[in-house]
């Protein structure tokens, strides 16, 4: 299982990327472990219209995850990210 991560940030092929994600501001942090598989590189200038960003394989979610990608997926509640 993993994710698209949209970002212009420098990264490898089997680098490893801990996403934290929460439902707000306030909530609790979730820690997802992934590596990165694969990069989708735009150039600056085509950025508005193409989303340059990274294919993420996820070795380790905490449980709270699942939680939240079903009520994400339902569209329940917004989801914010950051990678470390």
């Amino acid at each position: 299982m993993g994710l698209f991560v949209q970002t212009s940030a420098a990264a490898s092929i089997g680098d490893n990327v801990e996403v934290i994600l929460s439902r707000s501001e306030q909530g609790a942090a979730i820690s997802v472990v992934t590596a990165v598989r694969w990069l989708r590189r735009v150039p600056a200038q085509l950025r508005t219209v193409a989303q340059a960003g990274m294919g993420l394989q996820i070795s380790h979610a905490e449980e709270g995850y699942y939680a939240l990608l079903a009520e994400a997926l339902q569209g329940s509640a917004p989801v914010k990210g950051r990678a470390l």
